[in-house]
């Protein structure tokens, strides 16, 4: 299974684009928005929280990716506390509810860190892909080291999957995203035909979380998958 997040935005460069290439893959995302871009009030800061809504109205996540982006740990108690009481109020602010997803800048924890995101009552998500989409330069660059982890992570772990850090802020995320999904579905084709299970995106948190109940388990997920698969998998060989 794999979650596809977004971390840095809301830019209105790339993220309404990004809104669009995930509408036409179907794909549901997490978005960890930096608020310091949106919720003070002048034009600018303005349609960064449209765009903010806009995510929300298309179905995706809003998740807490605090306000300046400073990494946590380096920082005193009473500076956390002003980060996550800034940044949720401007989310609540802008979408009517308050994020109880938080995703901190750089992955950067501490014991001390997990206990104030305890009190405020935040999960904390991390990733098991990234793609070194702020090192690229060009789609290819990302394709090429997300399948080159996606491989690693199978190779070392055993684990197919998982939650993937990408940044909306990037336009060769953008690009590099069609290009992702469609070597997916390519791969499951393979897949398919030897009898294994299949990739899987999906848009609930929940399946990477022990012992939580989801809308749908696993079997079932990949009885639907394979029936799309195999119309797909006809139309591709088709194209041939």
């Amino acid at each position: 299974m794999l979650l596809f997040t977004f971390d840095d935005g809301p830019s209105r460069r790339t993220t309404p684009q990004l809104l669009d290439v995930l509408d036409e893959l179907g794909i549901k995302a997490i978005f960890f928005v930096t608020s310091e871009s949106f919720g003070n009030g002048n034009p600018w800061e303005r349609e960064h929280a449209e765009i903010v809504r806009d995510i929300v109205r298309r179905g995706h996540t809003i998740g807490n990716h605090t306000e300046t982006h400073r990494q946590l740990p380096l920082l005193r108690n009473e500076e956390i506390e002003h980060e996550l009481r800034r940044s949720a109020g401007k989310i609540a602010w802008t979408i009517g509810s308050y994020p109880r997803l938080i995703r901190p800048p750089g992955g950067a924890l501490s014991k001390r860190v997990e206990q104030i995101l305890g009190d405020h009552e935040y999960t904390s998500v991390m990733w098991a892909l990234y793609p070194e989409d702020l090192e690229a330069k060009t789609p290819e660059q990302v394709v090429r080291a997300f399948f080159r982890v996606l491989d690693r992570r199978e190779q070392d772990t055993g684990q197919r999957g998982g939650i993937v850090l990408m940044h909306d802020t990037k336009p060769h995320t953008l690009a590099a995203l069609p290009r992702i999904v469609d070597a997916l579905e390519r791969r499951n084709c393979e897949l398919l035909e030897a009898g294994e299970e299949l990739y899987d995106i999906v848009d609930d948190l929940g399946y990477f979380i022990p012992d939580y109940g989801t809308d749908q388990t696993f079997a079932d997920r990949q009885a639907s998958l394979a029936e799309h698969a195999a119309r797909r998998c006809r139309a591709l060989a088709l194209l041939r």
